[in-house]
């Protein structure tokens, strides 16, 4: 909702989740939600599973959006 509404800043993903999502044959949905990211200006950002960040990021699913705005 927050990519479609243009409220995502920031699309955050992790390499884990892409390979997860590549293995499940399901990486044309996540490469359709970076697309629609970038055609909000919103950046996409890959986080690398291997370090901290990642493997916070991870514990949280493995893909998160820092807002523009709250959404209600």
């Amino acid at each position: 909702i927050a990519i479609e509404s243009g409220a995502a800043e920031t699309l955050l993903i992790t390499t884990s989740f892409i390979s997860r999502r590549k293995q499940e044959d399901s990486f044309g949905e996540i490469n359709h939600l970076m697309q629609q990211a970038e055609s909000t200006s919103a950046k996409v950002v890959i986080v690398n599973s291997n370090n901290d960040a990642g493997r916070h990021l991870d514990g949280l699913s493995g893909i998160a959006a820092i807002l523009r705005y709250r959404l209600n």
